[in-house]
């Protein structure tokens, strides 16, 4: 009788399981599209929170108190914060019966590599800078947390949405599905920035350069496990291409495309085939395949 009620309660406890598991159809039959349309919508919804909150705190709060400024940029920086906190906190939640989360399980010693790759396409846009400008100016804090929400938001969505959500189902495939695929959503998504005053010539180097950028943060999200990482990467990237000083306060470029611009092509060009090449790697895509199955477990309740 006893191993009959354990054999029952087995049972029953794979039947939840499963039952679990199974509640997210849409994106198993279909994970390129949904992971798309996750990443898209969930951009918007956490812009749209963002937006919401600093205009509630400004009326309610900041505008009524009459709060200095330096108060007024440390509720923007926490708002931004717990947004960020908010959308992979929810993220977790939809899944929380088979994934461990967005930062556990990497393996620090071979992402170094790509970081380090990344850092030198790094140092070669401040040499750009300096010599297009010939100054570097580091940014108002304004426009430190209009990159900082950006980075959050995107983050979020394009490596925290997407490439997790690709990996739900492509743990023992292609590894290459899960960092193109959100990166061709990521440049794309930036194709908007002309709609807020951007030269379009502009515009259109920046979709191919925002796609290198989403392949290697991408890559360093695969290997890393940790979202946080990205994040970081991304916001010093977008604080050197800010300290031209050639920005609107909304972040988008004030200038006209320069001769800096089309050469920029060629070393997110270099840094992009060399994080593919490297991911497909062997050794590179088992530790993947590793970190992504202790992430992604329908077996695993949280």
């Amino acid at each position: 009788m006893e191993i009959e009620k354990n054999k029952n309660e087995n049972e029953e406890e794979i039947k939840i399981n499963e039952r679990k598991y199974r509640e997210h159809k849409l994106i198993d039959k279909a994970p390129i599209i949904s992971s798309i349309l996750l990443s898209i919508i969930g951009w918007f919804v956490l812009q749209c929170i963002l937006g919401f909150m600093i205009a509630f705190s400004s009326e309610i709060i900041e505008k009524p108190l009459n709060l200095n400024l330096e108060v007024t940029y440390a509720m923007m920086f926490i708002e931004t914060v717990l947004v960020a906190f908010i959308g992979l906190l929810f993220y977790k939640r939809w899944f929380k019966s088979d994934f461990a989360g967005p930062i556990k399980y990497g393996q620090c010693r071979r992402v170094i590599v790509l970081v380090l790759a990344y850092a030198v396409y790094l140092m070669f846009n401040v040499t750009c800078i300096y010599l297009t400008y010939k100054s570097l100016k580091m940014p108002n804090m304004g426009l430190l947390l209009v990159a900082l929400s950006a980075v959050v938001t995107e983050e979020c969505a394009f490596r925290g949405f997407a490439v997790t959500t690709l990996m739900r189902n492509n743990k023992k495939e292609n590894i290459l599905i899960p960092v193109i695929v959100p990166a061709i959503a990521f440049g794309l998504i930036h194709a908007t920035n002309i709609f807020a005053g951007a030269d379009p010539i502009f515009t259109v180097i920046q979709v191919f350069v925002t796609f290198g950028m989403g392949v290697a943060l991408g890559g360093i999200y695969l290997l890393s496990g940790n979202i946080l990482l990205p994040m970081v990467i991304h916001l010093i990237h977008d604080i050197i291409g800010l300290s031209s000083g050639a920005y609107k306060d909304n972040g988008v470029f004030a200038g006209t495309a320069h001769w800096s611009s089309f050469i920029g092509l060629i070393p997110i060009g270099i840094l992009c085939a060399f994080i593919l090449y490297y991911l497909t790697r062997k050794k590179n895509k088992e530790a993947i395949i590793e970190i992504w199955n202790k992430k992604w477990s329908k077996d695993k309740v949280i």
